[in-house]
């Protein structure tokens, strides 16, 4: 008995129409590239049954696996994105104020400095489905101070540096479930330092430095912004400006965020919500 094929869905269906309506653009894409290579080589007096033989079908099928494989690519991408903003349409509260980024090589947000005394904060909320990326940076302007936060396989990173007595604190698991606000603190009181995720509270103790001064984070004139997200591109050509340079390269986040508040010398001590100085997603 002959079996029957099995039915296609909706979806199944014009996913595959798309495939092959972008394969058929794309080999009128290759055959000008197979046509620009015949040119080129019968100006150099090669045999044009070099191409006509199997190179020619080869460079076609070369072509239409890389532009499929950039197409699933960027429809992977898009799904993920959508996913996101349904979320934050119809699946969390209270969505008002927050922004997405879409953790593409140029997406971040930027926000005034950070001023922090010996008795200061910084917190946000996140929301994410993905294990990795940058949250937020900020630095002396590339002296030797800097904050690092950074999801790592779903678990809150903060690095820090006060006083060149670099520091690494972990807290949370599973945080990249997609469904939940994050919340993250990270405060300072005279020489501990302590990082809160969801109320799970981690410290570090620095030494007691020769000089008060010494723990004071940068200077209201060098200090860098507050990066979420990622950082400017231009960054990646001015290392020497991070005094951790390394954070350019760590995968942008991917996600939203929400409720940025500082508690610092520009507050005055009282907490803060921020606002977006700059935003900037994917270049078209």
């Amino acid at each position: 008995m002959q079996q029957e094929k099995p039915l296609q869905t909706r979806h199944q269906v014009s996913e595959s129409e798309g495939e092959e309506e972008a394969a058929k653009e794309n080999d009128k894409d290759a055959l000008s590239e197979l046509e620009g290579r015949r040119r080129l080589q019968g100006a150099r007096g090669l045999q044009d049954d070099n191409i006509k033989g199997s190179l020619g079908p080869a460079i076609i099928q070369q072509h239409r696996q890389r532009q499929l494989f950039s197409h699933r690519r960027k429809r992977r991408r898009l799904w993920s994105m959508l996913g996101v903003w349904l979320l934050l349409a119809f699946g969390a509260p209270s969505l008002a104020d927050a922004f997405v980024l879409e953790g593409s090589q140029t997406s971040y947000a930027q926000f005034r400095k950070w001023l922090p005394t010996t008795n200061s904060s910084i917190e946000f909320e996140f929301l994410t489905d993905q294990p990795n990326g940058i949250l937020l940076y900020t630095d002396d302007g590339g002296y030797y101070d800097f904050i690092e936060v950074k999801l790592v396989e779903g678990t809150v990173r903060l690095r820090f540096n006060f006083d060149r007595e670099p520091k690494v604190l972990t807290v949370g698991q599973n945080l990249n479930d997609g469904r939940t606000w994050h919340k993250v603190i990270i405060a300072r009181n005279g020489l501990e330092t302590a990082l809160t995720v969801d109320q799970i509270r981690a410290t570090a103790q620095l030494p007691k430095p020769k000089r008060p001064e010494d723990l004071n984070f940068g200077n209201i004139t060098l200090n860098s912004y507050v990066y979420v997200g990622g950082l400017p591109s231009w960054y990646t050509t001015r290392l020497s400006n991070l005094a951790l340079p390394s954070v350019v390269f760590e995968p942008r986040f991917q996600g939203a965020i929400r409720n940025l508040v500082y508690v610092d010398e520009g507050s005055e001590a009282k907490p803060r919500r921020q606002e977006v100085m700059a935003y900037r997603v994917r270049e078209r």
